[in-house]
């Protein structure tokens, strides 16, 4: 017992921090030969009184003060540690002093908080720990029936007393309540890339707050929600202008649409429209098997590279213009063939626009290049 101050002398990696927390447990032994006591962290950290704070208080609401005390006394400041709490609901200030950063409703929030607070002295010794701040309850009752606001209706219209303050209708007037949204259905757009737009907006909000909005299609002029061809689509954008790219749904045939909005009062449904979507054709090259690289391998027209803009990279006669028609032929062009004509049922045949006359196609064989024989000349190209 008599060697115990040279119990730690050949340990020097030793840190501040466990050196105070050693000094704290043995210096109470007459036999200890250290002076660490300028390293002993904070003690007793704990908030003056209980935390709890009453609902709807506005930000910067004083929850409470914490204290620790110094051994040297020494200034000591306090801050939050980062972990599994709810330290961003309040704020801290290095005296202690704990306030709220938002405003806490005890019928939607939860009704207790864990934060975690550390005590720092002037050497940085600190100490820390969990504390826990009590939401407690405002008895709101208008009428004084012993029903709370939140659940009370005190009209009688439909809307409980905390709704319709939240919505700034009047709880005592069963004439002031919200109503359904009243809302304005788009008629179909279509832009350059054959994308079809369908929009609307909310034309009034029926005193309540917006909560959703977006498109309703169904199959028939009538909708049911029980219907699984109605479908209740959320649109993007804002409030005054929304919508959906129909694009994105497959939808063909006659569809129906109307914008709606939801609020308080429930869902609001705008006038109803009408479009058709045809049927998806294939496209005029018909069935392929796709190639790394984005090439194609057509079972008619051989190897090529398409682009939506309707340019095609064709493997053996280069680049090629082309432009569908409705019957599943196509009419394609490059300067040194002009337009000419063709489908599956007719290649290799081609008809010429600049000849008046038939092109057969040849492909390239044996290192020689594809060309066109020309029925109107009798010559090749």
């Amino acid at each position: 017992v008599t060697l115990m101050g040279q119990i730690f002398a050949d340990v020097p990696a030793l840190t501040n921090l466990n050196k105070g927390l050693i000094h704290d447990k043995f210096s109470i032994n007459s036999n200890w030969g250290h002076d660490w006591s300028a390293l002993v962290p904070p003690r007793n950290l704990a908030p003056l009184a209980q935390l709890a704070i009453l609902e709807n208080h506005s930000i910067g609401y004083v929850v409470g003060e914490f204290n620790a005390t110094d051994t040297n006394d020494g200034n000591i400041t306090y801050h939050f540690v980062n972990g599994d709490n709810n330290n961003s609901l309040f704020t801290l200030d290095t005296n202690g002093t704990l306030k709220t950063a938002t405003t806490f409703d005890y019928e939607r929030n939860k009704s207790s908080y864990t934060i975690t607070v550390q005590a720092k002295d002037e050497l940085n010794a600190t100490t820390e720990g969990n504390f826990t701040v009590t939401l407690l309850d405002v008895i709101e009752d208008l009428d004084q029936d012993g029903t709370e606001d939140h659940y009370d209706d005190v009209d009688g219209d439909g809307f409980a007393n905390d709704a319709e303050k939240e919505n700034g209708t009047g709880p005592t007037d069963p004439y002031i309540l919200p109503k359904l949204p009243i809302l304005q259905t788009f008629e179909p757009r279509e832009d350059e890339n054959n994308t079809v737009f369908l929009a609307g907006r909310v034309l009034a909000d029926g005193d309540g707050k917006i909560e959703d909005f977006g498109i309703l299609l169904s199959r028939s002029i009538d909708y049911s929600s029980d219907d699984s061809s109605t479908h209740w689509i959320r649109g993007k954008g804002k409030q005054d202008a929304f919508g959906i790219s129909l694009n994105d749904f497959k939808f063909t045939g006659v569809i129906y649409y109307r914008s709606w909005a939801k609020n308080v009062a429930g869902y609001g449904v705008g006038p109803v429209k009408r479009i058709e979507i045809a049927e998806l054709q294939e496209r005029w090259w018909g069935k392929t098997r796709d190639l790394a690289g984005g090439w194609k391998q057509s079972e008619w027209f051989g190897m090529f590279i398409p682009d939506e803009s309707g340019w095609l990279y064709h493997q053996e006669i280069g680049w090629l213009y082309s432009s569908a028609v409705k019957d599943g032929s196509v009419w394609l062009w490059n300067k040194p063939l002009g337009w000419v004509w063709t489908q599956q049922e007719t290649w290799p045949h081609l008809w010429s626009n600049r000849s008046k006359g038939w092109l057969y196609f040849f492909e390239g064989r044996s290192g020689k290049p594809a060309r066109f024989y020309d029925y109107s000349s009798k010559s090749y190209r």
